[in-house]
């Protein structure tokens, strides 16, 4: 084989933008953080849900429907017990649910709490 040819099959896979097929997949769209980050719950604040979730660094954030967090992701449901995240139509998956985490506490009260909970949220 010629050295040209030789140069030439080891510069092509470089021209064309292929990628090491040792390196894990680049993550675009961060999906491998969403199991960082925990829904605690909601609250109800006059006509608005919030959810209440606990990010990567330990910090609590209050977040609403329709809002942006993480990198791109956007909350298209707040639930009682899940909140529903769009992460992209290039992402797979496009969806994430993040499951209510913590029954600390709750048990004292449950039934009360809960329906409670539930009769608001079906009022709203």
């Amino acid at each position: 084989m010629s050295s040209w040819r030789a140069a030439l099959l080891l510069i092509l896979p470089w021209a064309l933008g292929m990628r090491d097929p040792f390196l894990p997949p680049e993550d675009t769209c961060s999906v491998s953080q969403l199991e960082l980050w925990h829904y605690r719950g909601w609250v109800k604040s006059g006509d608005q849900f919030f959810g209440l979730t606990v990010d990567p660094s330990g910090q609590w954030r209050r977040v609403k429907q329709g809002e942006s967090i993480g990198t791109n992701w956007t909350v298209t449901a707040i639930e009682p017990q899940q909140m529903v995240l769009t992460l992209g139509a290039q992402c797979n998956p496009s969806q994430w649910r993040w499951i209510k985490e913590g029954k600390k506490n709750e048990s004292k009260d449950a039934s009360v709490v809960d329906n409670a909970d539930e009769q608001r949220y079906r009022q709203g």
